[in-house]
C-alpha cells in the first residue's frame, strides 16, 4: 500500500509542477513578444530628455550671443571662450597642481535656459569647487529645440589646463 500512496503523491506532485511551469512560461512568452513589439525595429524607442546635442534640430546657445550656424563647434567655441576669460588658473598654481589638470564636466541644459545636474571630475577636490562655481556662472541660455518644442540637453565639456607651479 505504502508504494502505490508514494506513486500517487509523486504522480499529482508532477502534474501539479507541469501545469504551473506551463502557466509560468506562457507568461513569460507573452512579456517576450510584448517587449518585442515595443522596441522592434518598425517601432523604435524615442530618445528620452536630456538629448545629446547630435539628436536635436537647434542647438542651445548663450541668449546675448546667437549661433551663426547649428553648428555643434559653435556652440563649444561659446562655452569655450566663456570657460577661459572666467577660468583663473592661477590659482593652481602650486606643487600641489603640478602637471597637467584634466576636469570632466557635464552638465544639462533645462528647456528654461538654466544649467542644471552638473557633474564634475577632477583629480583635486578644490579644482572641482572651483570648477562648480564657473559653471554655475554660466549666463542663461536660449534652449535646444526638437521638432520647435523646447528640450533639456546634455552637454559634456572637457577643461584641459596646465599649472605653472611657483
Amino acid at each position: 500500500m505504502r508504494p502505490s500512496l508514494l506513486f500517487i503523491l509523486l504522480t499529482f506532485y508532477n502534474l501539479a509542477f507541469s501545469q504551473s511551469s506551463e502557466i509560468a512560461q506562457q507568461g513569460k512568452d507573452e512579456k517576450e513578444k510584448a517587449t518585442i513589439i515595443a522596441c522592434g525595429p518598425w517601432n523604435p524607442m524615442p530618445p528620452q530628455e536630456p538629448y545629446n546635442i547630435y539628436q536635436i534640430d537647434s542647438l542651445p546657445y548663450f541668449k546675448h550671443k546667437p549661433l551663426r550656424s547649428n553648428d555643434p563647434e559653435e556652440l563649444q567655441l561659446q562655452i569655450k571662450e566663456f570657460i577661459t576669460t572666467n577660468f583663473d588658473t592661477s590659482i593652481f598654481n602650486s606643487t600641489k597642481f603640478y602637471g597637467r589638470q584634466r576636469i570632466i564636466v557635464r552638465f544639462v541644459i533645462e528647456k528654461t535656459g538654466e544649467v542644471s545636474q552638473i557633474q564634475i571630475r577632477a583629480q583635486y577636490d578644490e579644482i572641482e569647487h572651483y570648477t562648480l562655481e564657473i559653471i554655475n556662472c554660466l549666463p542663461k541660455f536660449v534652449p535646444g529645440k526638437l521638432k520647435n518644442e523646447a528640450v533639456s540637453v546634455i552637454y559634456p565639456l572637457p577643461i584641459l589646463f596646465n599649472p605653472e607651479p611657483n
